[in-house]
């Protein structure tokens, strides 16, 4: 018996162990940012502005406009998602605008995003913002940050009580 258990080990190995492999895990090249808001269930949303600020070494896809210290992001950095694309008719020919001011000194880059729909759009994801990771840099999800978030109504007035932004970060 101890003769099978040996010639069925040497056939399939010891299995477990989860081979080591050594190295180390390649440095993340991006990070995607899924931005919510929270809120009065209920709320419909007509527009939002928020602003995200990046971390060392994280910028976006942008191209220089007139003014250099501004630019405008490239197609597909700034992508609807979640409750903006549950009605297509609500962003039908209004998409995101975003601009890119780039990180100088001690000053971090950040992304302004703007949103108007034709029609109202309910509280949850709205936007994803996908970023790049220069090499070097180990960023994570604690190093972004939302500013500047005012959601507006039909009116164009902001809404209240104000609603609060938050986001999930996938870094790879």
């Amino acid at each position: 018996m101890f003769l099978a258990i040996a010639a069925v080990m040497a056939l399939f190995g010891c299995g477990g162990g989860g081979g080591g492999g050594g190295g180390t895990p390649a440095p993340p090249t991006t990070a995607t940012l899924k931005l919510s808001s929270q809120g009065t269930a209920g709320t419909n949303i007509r527009g939002i502005e928020v602003t995200v600020v990046l971390p060392k070494g994280v910028t976006v896809a942008a191209t220089t406009t007139v003014d250099p210290a501004v630019m405008e992001t490239n197609a597909g950095v700034v992508l609807l998602s979640g409750a903006t694309v549950a009605d297509p008719a609500a962003f039908g020919q209004l998409k995101p605008i975003a601009s890119y001011t780039p990180a100088t000194g001690t000053s971090p880059g950040k992304v302004k995003i703007g949103l108007a729909a034709q029609k109202d759009f309910s509280l949850g994801e709205f936007v994803t913002l996908n970023t790049v990771i220069a090499a070097g840099n180990l960023p994570v999800a604690t190093d972004f940050s939302l500013e500047e978030f005012t959601a507006f109504d039909q009116n164009g007035a902001a809404i209240t009580p104000a609603l609060t932004p938050s986001f999930v970060a996938d870094i790879r």
